[in-house]
């Protein structure tokens, strides 16, 4: 048999597996996902190459150019499978393309001090099917065990009693769990005992499921800016409707940040906050909106979590850094200079590395010097430093904004006004 007419053969029947792989992804949305259009484009550009390979399969040709036009268009399907593999992960935020997305919760030997509970946060997305929450953890003595989600954990932690969805009191388990989805849940390792226990876990989640937004209307969140207000964290988020009717907030909000960041990254209890204005948002429109937790601040540096309810039962999460707070900038000399104060009360800490500072209207971030106390942790706390950038001074009034980079690789930005 002639080496173009095994090349059609197989470009014709990986038209057949691509086809056959779409229902087997995806049963319930196979009728979508074969209508579109890159899908489409591939199966057409596989069966096209595949008759062309057939119908040169008659025309008398060398060996050595029968090879190189099989080589050529046998590496077509090859590379469609290396694309597939590189973009699969984004192909699952288009409507109607269901992947499989797994996850891990904390894995390996955690401490939890006499008396304190260790947090560990995770979210389920909506519309997701094929569910599986797993954990198992061994300990050298008794240990409660709890999956609960935000809310749940807040009335726990305020007297309101213990509603979960698995707890346990024994000092090793296994479970496997159906959650809702939607939702924002806490793994919790809570320690009764006047001892440290040392804890071996193994806990993560796996679903199938792609982009999908609300019953009725999909909201598109902004990464939150949360900065410290008056001894509060206020988190400003804009939100788009991108659904057919006006989504309306519930008035309350949570807000969860990082206890650690290290290869166990742990969380801080979640707090409840208000959520305002309330007011709802139209189809194709948008709304900044703020999350305030009173009486309570973030950590610099540390990654946030923003859940906010919405009518109908469903929820908004968003994740960004916890931002600087609003800093002072006036000028001296030639320098246009920003004093921050320091707000991080974590051990180690983190070193600011850069900074840009933007004033009013100008489309260009200066690049900036920083000077003074870097190091941002408990140590410090109190102690300020500066980030300074060549111009002239503003008038009152005007707007600054800007960013600064720490050598973790997170940032954190701030906004003020000229002073």
């Amino acid at each position: 048999m002639k080496i173009l007419t095994v090349v059609g053969i197989v470009l014709l029947l990986s038209v057949l597996l691509l086809i056959g792989w779409a229902y087997d992804v995806n049963p319930s949305d196979f009728d979508y996902n074969i209508t579109v259009p890159l899908f489409d484009g591939i199966l057409l550009g596989l069966a096209a190459l595949g008759v062309i390979s057939l119908a040169l399969a008659r025309v008398p040709l060398k060996r050595q150019y029968s090879m190189a036009i099989g080589v050529a268009f046998l590496l077509v399907p090859v590379a469609v499978i290396l694309a597939g593999s590189i973009t699969s992960e984004t192909a699952c935020f288009d409507p109607g393309i269901a992947c499989p997305a797994s996850g891990d919760i904390v894995n390996g030997p955690i401490t939890v001090g006499p008396g304190q509970s260790n947090y560990y946060q995770f979210s389920i997305p909506y519309g997701v099917y094929d569910l599986s929450v797993y954990l198992q953890w061994s300990s050298n003595g008794r240990i409660s065990v709890y999956v609960m989600n935000a809310t749940e954990l807040i009335g726990w932690q305020g007297g309101q009693g213990l509603q979960t969805y698995y707890s346990s009191a024994e000092s090793h388990g296994y479970a496997n769990l159906q959650l809702p989805t939607d939702n924002l849940y806490y793994l919790v390792f809570s320690n009764p005992l006047s001892t440290v226990q040392v804890v071996q876990t193994s806990s993560g989640f796996s679903y199938m499921g792609g982009f999908v937004g609300g019953l009725v209307q999909q909201l598109n969140p902004s990464a939150p800016s949360c900065i410290d207000t008056n001894g509060s964290e206020v988190c400003s988020v804009t939100l788009t409707n991108l659904g057919s009717a006006e989504a309306r907030a519930t008035g309350t909000c949570v807000e969860s940040w990082a206890a650690d960041e290290g290869p166990l990254m742990s969380w801080g209890a979640p707090r409840l906050g208000v959520f305002s204005p309330t007011t709802p948002i139209a189809p194709s429109s948008n709304l900044t909106e703020t999350c305030t937790v009173a009486g309570a601040t973030a950590p610099l540096g540390l990654a946030i979590t923003v859940l906010i309810p919405f009518a109908g039962g469903y929820n908004v999460m968003m994740l960004g850094p916890v931002s600087l707070n609003a800093p002072t900038c006036t000028e001296s000399g030639m320098q246009l200079v920003c004093t921050f104060v320091m707000n991080n009360d974590v051990m180690p800490g983190v070193s600011a590395i850069g900074c840009q500072i933007q004033v009013g209207d100008n489309v260009t971030r200066w690049t900036g010097t920083l000077d003074g106390m870097t190091t941002l942790d408990a140590a410090h706390q109190g102690n300020s430093f500066t980030c300074s950038v060549t111009g002239s001074e503003p008038s009152v009034g005007t707007p600054v904004s800007g960013y600064v980079r720490f050598g973790d690789g997170s940032y954190a930005i701030f906004s003020s006004k000229w002073s």
